[in-house]
């Protein structure tokens, strides 16, 4: 009886170290998950800031780009329409006067 109750606690031993064990090694497991969920948070983070500053940067290009094109357009044309608008009225007083 004495025997037979030793191995049972031994069993009994063996099957709460057993647990113990699964137990940490499940706990391992989330900490290595949680470290995974944060380094592909770190990754995504710095995808994000490299694409704001990539966009950043083009806004600033574009600024500059957009605002020489609008100041060349603007002055070609002011150029274009002042010259077509003083030969038609050249031709058209021309006209005038001719009768």
């Amino acid at each position: 009886m004495v025997k037979v109750n030793s191995d049972i606690r031994s069993l009994y031993k063996r099957e709460r170290e057993r647990e113990r064990e699964r137990e940490r090694e499940r706990e391992r497991e989330r900490e290595r998950e949680r470290e995974r969920e944060r380094e592909r948070e770190r990754r995504e983070r710095g995808e994000r800031e490299r694409e704001r500053e990539r966009r950043e940067r083009e806004r600033e290009r574009d600024g500059w780009m957009d605002g020489w094109m609008d100041g060349w357009m603007d002055g070609w044309m002011d150029g274009w329409m002042d010259g077509w608008m003083d030969d038609w009225f050249d031709g058209w007083m021309d006209g005038w006067i001719d009768r």
